[in-house]
């Protein structure tokens, strides 16, 4: 049942998959919910004791905005997981028309774009909160089958790193989870026929709404415990006198 002072939460892509596990956890955690998702099917999850399904096209920021909305009448957002995405493996990726490099690169990096520029004011006005984007170990990685996917999640968890800092001081935890392969319908039959390990739904599900720290990029793999992934450090310009030179701030807005 859900817990009035627990307030509300956004899942995008929940109607099936990684996105309908995180809608029960959160449920079970006492969140009202609400499921943004092209897929009708998504209806099926309201029950009337806190969780709404909001038809929403991720690429529309119009639509997007009503969902946050939505998740905003029914009590303080406190949790949105932006985890709508699209993969499109296929055995001659370079052969993939630009209609589907489209929809995959507009669902996966502006659908993630939009859920956070549309929900930031509204955790704002709630106090805080968290952001989780499901992304993919094909974010730190590849998915030779799916440059399209992987090109898309290496953006989302870059976005994630430029973003989380800044967030993380207006008291919005801005983090990223990157599963490998999960047993949803997203995943080609043949990684089952092979036997290859698979993560489940609910596996993911739980390490999403765990506690994260903000800015943080999360890799989870079958067998493994959740790991916080540290990329090696990068070489910094540094001015004449051989110290890191600070980036120059950009005028604030009026």
């Amino acid at each position: 049942m859900a817990d009035p002072e627990r307030g509300s939460a956004l899942v995008t892509g929940g109607a099936s998959g990684i996105g309908r596990a995180v809608v029960g956890e959160l449920v079970a955690r006492g969140y009202s919910v609400v499921v943004a998702d092209v897929d009708p099917g998504g209806r099926r999850l309201e029950d009337g004791a806190g969780v709404r399904f909001v038809r929403t096209d991720v690429r529309d920021l119009e639509q997007l905005a009503a969902a946050v909305a939505a998740a905003a009448e029914l009590g303080p957002l406190r949790f949105v997981n932006l985890g709508a995405g699209l993969a499109r493996p296929a055995a001659r990726p370079l052969a993939v028309d630009d209609a589907t490099m489209d929809l995959v690169l507009g669902v996966n990096i502006k659908g993630t774009w939009h859920g956070v520029r549309e929900s930031v004011p509204a955790l704002r006005r709630a106090g805080g909160g968290r952001i989780v984007v499901t992304a993919s170990l094909a974010g730190l990685s590849r998915w030779p089958q799916d440059p399209l996917y992987t090109a898309s999640k290496h953006a989302v968890v870059g976005l994630v790193r430029a973003l989380g800092h800044d967030l993380a001081a207006e008291g919005i935890a801005l983090s990223a989870l990157c599963p490998g392969f999960v047993d949803t319908p997203l995943v080609p039959d043949e990684f089952r026929e092979s036997g290859f390990p698979l993560l489940r739904a609910e596996e993911v599900a739980a390490a999403i709404v765990d506690d994260h720290t903000p800015g943080g990029v999360y890799v989870l793999q079958p067998g493994a415990p959740l790991t916080r992934y540290r990329a090696a450090r990068v070489p910094e310009a540094l001015g004449p006198d051989g110290t890191p030179a600070a980036v120059p701030l950009l005028g604030t807005e009026t």
